[in-house]
């Protein structure tokens, strides 16, 4: 999943004077349970067609925002612009947890394949996700540890107050958690025919979760 951010095109004020961006690539592994609505067998004709559906679950991912600079990628976690390079600034992980929650619905359309309709969110753990959380850090000594491309980086504002000190000024909101998620269409094969699946389809019509990966 890819996910990015602009102040540029941001609808406040602050957001543009602020003029900080990112981009990061987010790699996910998940388990979830799903619980269906209406009787359903993916692939099966003597159940319901359709059903909607909501899950919930837990994740792990990977994520390390970047931006390009002077046409350059550059990974921000290294540069530390909100000083966590210099003496007293602590890092961020860039493996971080999460709960993974939707919502759905699917449709038997031929046999053995299923098509459907998904939303689903990821609330995270981190407020770090673009780079971004708590105030600026003193650009004299960012520079000074990490250097001139850190220091610019940390602070990009312009308009009239650009030419002030951001230095320990806001730069985020570190009490709100950023989050993710993901509209799609999904699809689904059986490869082995729901029909001869007998003992599976008595099981089943006692209960309507299931476990998905």
């Amino acid at each position: 999943m890819h996910v990015s951010a602009d102040d540029d095109v941001g609808l406040f004020g602050f957001q543009q004077t602020r003029n900080l961006r990112f981009e990061s690539d987010i790699f996910e592994v998940s388990g979830a349970l799903e619980f269906n609505f209406f009787p359903f067998l993916p692939g099966s004709e003597e159940y319901k067609k359709w059903t909607p559906y909501i899950f919930v679950g837990l994740a792990g991912f990977y994520y390390n925002p970047y931006v390009y600079y002077n046409n350059e990628h550059t990974a921000l976690h290294p540069l530390g612009t909100e000083g966590q390079g210099t003496p007293g600034g602590s890092s961020y992980s860039l493996f971080q947890p999460a709960v993974p929650f939707g919502l759905g619905i699917k449709w038997n359309i031929a046999r053995r394949f299923t098509i459907g309709v998904e939303y689903g969110m990821r609330l995270i753990f981190t407020d770090y996700l673009d780079d971004v959380s708590n105030v600026y850090g003193v650009n004299g000594e960012i520079l000074m540890y990490s250097g001139a491309v850190a220091a610019d980086l940390s602070d990009e504002s312009r308009g009239p107050w650009s030419v002030f000190s951001n230095d320990n000024y806001q730069r985020g909101i570190r009490t709100d958690n950023d989050w993710y998620g993901y509209a799609a269409i999904t699809f689904a094969y059986n490869f082995k025919d729901p029909v001869v699946c007998s003992g599976y389809k008595v099981k089943y019509k006692k209960r309507r979760w299931r476990r998905r990966h």
